[in-house]
């Protein structure tokens, strides 16, 4: 009997699929995405609370001006690692192209190293945007206070 392509090809997606969910909610990451919340939860909490307790104008707006600076700080670098990732990830697939074309097969082990590089990959993008929406929360109680002292 012939064996149907396609379900060759589905059960090969779900075995991607399966590595993929193993790498990204794994037990180890759920503590992290937990963390993280808890973490910008915290700090939610400090600036608003630092903001109740500042009552004079110029002190909201010097308070306002250093969270947009740090607000800053925190984005650009977060950018620029995913950058590099993404960057060092592209170099890896074009350079096992290059080798490919030389005659020469990546292993077994070097292309489950670079799909799980791939899927951390994806989970760092997920922590980036979780800390985004935090973020963007500060940014807008930061306007805000700015906005209401001026």
């Amino acid at each position: 009997m012939i064996e149907d392509p396609t379900i060759k090809i589905v059960e090969a997606m779900k075995e991607k699929n399966k590595r993929r969910s193993d790498v990204i909610w794994s037990g180890v990451s759920i503590v992290g995405y937990i963390w993280d919340i808890i973490r910008n939860l915290v700090i939610v909490g400090v600036v608003l609370s630092i903001y109740n307790s500042t009552s004079e104008h110029i002190l909201v707006v010097i308070i306002s001006l250093i969270i947009f600076v740090y607000l800053n700080t925190i984005t650009i670098g977060a950018q620029l690692a995913q950058t590099l990732v993404k960057t060092n990830i592209g170099m890896y697939f074009h350079a096992s192209v290059i080798l490919k074309k030389l005659g020469k097969e990546q292993s077994e082990d070097e292309q489950e190293e670079f799909e799980k590089t791939g899927f951390l990959m994806e989970k760092v993008q997920y922590k980036f945007y979780l800390n985004s929406v935090f973020n963007f929360i500060i940014f807008v109680i930061a306007l805000v206070n700015l906005l209401g002292a001026i």
